[in-house]
Order: structure tokens, then C-alpha cells, then sequence
């Protein structure tokens, strides 16, 4: 059996805790792909999280060859686009203004997306950088006032104040970056669109448009790519666990089919092509 060699940029979703090896996506990817074209799935997944999208191709395109690259479209942008956000100084943790609205950071455009903003004042547990207390099967924790959720409260002044916009500009920006980068090297690349974030109304939001910048980007390019549109499946169940954010299951079932039918079978289909 011919292989196909895929680079993943992406999260924590590649070794989801409390998620058997065999469900997880990639692993789910791989059976689609035996069965067809018949093809053995490789895949070298780029665990420096904290680092940015380019920064990762270009270790990732260092190494071993890889016949495509899938980039994913982590959902860090919605905790840029909240008003506050959670400040780790050592072991503390505090709610401070987002930093994007500071007078001496709002002209540093792309320069967000650095360790600065993104690793430490805006710390993204996800990729299980360290040990997160959060259980993926309880809701997410938050106080309501007036029955509102502050957390939802949080997003929709992030989006008054058009956080949320600057947020998807910066993933398209970078996003920008691994398509240049992909090209550069005539790798084929593939881009997931962010997976749901079922917690709140004004986080799926921020998702939605994000699926529509990452559209607007790709459509006519020849860069397939995937979007997590929904909430469940095609049999009613849901894709991510209680929190409303780690996948179910169903949910890494349902990213595989996605990526399988965007382009990852077309690509493995040509892979075994040019090696017979």
C-alpha cells in the first residue's frame, strides 16, 4: 500500500484528552483513506502551539518531506475578540482589558498574533500546554447578571467595539502567511475552517465569520478547504462535548468526512499516482 504523507498545523484536537486514540480525526482520516484511494495515511503533526502559523510550516517543511500540508484554523480568535481577557502573571490569572485596544498596541497590526499577545496575555489552554481544570464535560463556567451570562456580555462589547473583526483579520493575515509559505515550497496545502464553539451564541459568531473570511479567501484559488458549519451531525448528534468546545466522537467523525471530501482524497488519489 502506496503512503500519503500529511503535515498537520492545528490544536490540541490532534491528541484530545479523554478521546480514544482510534476516534481522533486523523485517525478516522486514516480508514477513509485505506479504504479510498488506498492509501496509508502519515502524519507529522507540528505540536510547537504557541508558535505562529508560518513559524510551524517552515519547521514543519524543515524536516522529512510531506506530500500536503493541512492547516487548522484554531479557534484563538475568540478570546481576542472578547473586551476582557485573562492575564496569566505566574500562577495568577486576572481579566484585563484586551491588550488590542491599548493606545501603544493598536498600531502594531499583525504584530498580535505574537508571543506577546496570543501566548501569554491572551493564554490559549487548548493545545494542553500545561494541565487545564477544566472538565470538557461540564458547561463552561461563568457568573450570569440579570440572567445574561457575562461571558456572552464579554464578546458582545468585543464586538461593539469591532474586536471581533480585528481577531478574523489577524487568522486571515495569518493564514495569508501559510498560503505564501505552501507555495513558495509547491507544497499543497488544505485549510480546516475553526471547529464550533457551541458555548454561547456570540462565540459560534465569531465562527461563522470566520468561515466566511476563510470562503471569501479560498473560493476560485484552487486551495481546498473544509468549514465546520454545523452543530451535529447528519444523525442529530452533537459535535462537541458539554463544554461546548472539545469535539465529541461524532464531532472528529464528522472533521474527518469533511477534510476526506474537501480535498484530502483527491490529493492522496494523486499521490498514488505519481509513485505507480
Amino acid at each position: 500500500m502506496s503512503e500519503f504523507r500529511l503535515g498537520i498545523i492545528g490544536g490540541c484536537m490532534s491528541h484530545q484528552h479523554d478521546t480514544p486514540l482510534n476516534a481522533l480525526y486523523h485517525r478516522q482520516l486514516a480508514q477513509l483513506l485505506a479504504a479510498d484511494p488506498g492509501v496509508r495515511l502519515r502524519t507529522r503533526i507540528v505540536r510547537a502551539f504557541e508558535a505562529g502559523y508560518a513559524e510551524r510550516v517552515e519547521v514543519l517543511l524543515a524536516g522529512p518531506p510531506v506530500d500536503a500540508v493541512m492547516v487548522h484554523i484554531r479557534v484563538l480568535m475568540l478570546r481576542r475578540a472578547r473586551l476582557l481577557v485573562h492575564h496569566r502573571d505566574t500562577d495568577a490569572s486576572s481579566l484585563v482589558l484586551n491588550p488590542a485596544l491599548k493606545p501603544t498596541l493598536l498600531h502594531r497590526g499583525p504584530a498580535l498574533r505574537s508571543a506577546a499577545a496570543s501566548a501569554h496575555a491572551l493564554r490559549e489552554p487548548d493545545a494542553y500546554g500545561g494541565a487545564s481544570d477544566d472538565s470538557q464535560d461540564l458547561p463552561p463556567r461563568g457568573r450570569r447578571v440579570a440572567g445574561y451570562r457575562l461571558r456572552n456580555v464579554n464578546y458582545l462589547l468585543g464586538a461593539l467595539v469591532g474586536l471581533d473583526s480585528r481577531a478574523i483579520e489577524e487568522e486571515m493575515l495569518a493564514l495569508e502567511s501559510v498560503v505564501r509559505a505552501c507555495e513558495d515550497r509547491a507544497v499543497p496545502l488544505i485549510v480546516l475552517g475553526p471547529t464550533p464553539a457551541a458555548y454561547s451564541y456570540w462565540s459560534q459568531r465569531v465562527i461563522r465569520r470566520t468561515n466566511a473570511a476563510i470562503r471569501r479567501r479560498l473560493t476560485g484559488t484552487g486551495i481546498p478547504f473544509a468549514l465546520i458549519e454545523g452543530l451535529r451531525d447528519a444523525e442529530g448528534r452533537p459535535l462537541t462535548r458539554v463544554d461546548g468546545l472539545h469535539l465529541t466522537p461524532a464531532g472528529h467523525r464528522y472533521v474527518a468526512e469533511r477534510l476526506y471530501e474537501a480535498g484530502v482524497r483527491e490529493l492522496a488519489r494523486h499521490q498514488r499516482a505519481l509513485v505507480e
